[in-house]
């Protein structure tokens, strides 16, 4: 009846499939979400293993800022130790439509691992050049949202060290849990909004 909406998806990852580069959900959204706002780990993109760079506060980007162009192109613009984060459109004018989600207090530690992009994992790994990467939306652009239960460490072992141990994903049962609910970007503070779900 408040219009929080609860989810909970269980991924499990088989033992054949151990130290995959992420575990989690994509949503592709509207283009019009082009801005984002966030409480976790930021300014920059943050990684598992690189999270003492990071200062943990209330941080915002445009969708587009959140790019990392890369040579080529490549997962990117990870943010870890999320609490809370709001899509909408650009500009705060009051009344327009926004998305609100929420890590869910009770599963795993209770943050996530986000990146908002333009570009499909699938795209960024079929582009060689960033010229190789075009508009997924067909003239109409999307946002994609990922959510992560876990994200490897970064390195690969081709031009150094690999990922240490602890920074890499094990098989078993990964789980992403949030809560979301549409609000009113100007109007209502995502903050507040978000802390209704922590106090419960």
């Amino acid at each position: 009846d408040d219009g929080w909406v609860r989810m909970t998806i269980e991924l499990h990852l088989p033992v054949e499939l151990a130290d995959v580069p992420r575990i989690g959900t994509e949503w592709v959204l509207p283009g019009g979400l082009s801005r984002v706002e966030w409480f976790g780990d930021g300014p920059h993109e943050c990684y598992p293993d690189r999270r003492s760079s990071a200062i943990v506060g209330r941080h915002a980007a445009s969708v587009d800022d959140m790019y990392e162009d890369y040579v080529v192109p490549q997962e990117h613009g990870h943010r870890t130790g999320v609490r809370w984060l709001a899509l909408g459109p650009a500009g705060r004018r009051a009344g327009q439509p926004s998305l609100l989600v929420m890590a869910d207090p009770a599963v795993g530690d209770g943050t996530l691992g986000m990146a908002v992009r333009r570009h499909r994992d699938a795209d960024l790994w079929a582009g060689t050049h960033t010229d190789d990467l075009v508009d997924p939306g067909g003239g109409a652009p999307s946002t994609f949202l990922y959510l992560d239960a876990a994200q490897r460490g970064l390195g690969t072992g081709s031009c150094g060290p690999d990922t240490l141990e602890r920074y890499r994903i094990r098989p078993g049962t990964h789980s992403v849990g949030v809560w979301f609910r549409s609000f009113e970007a100007g109007a209502d503070d995502p903050a507040a909004l978000a802390r209704s779900i922590r106090s419960r």
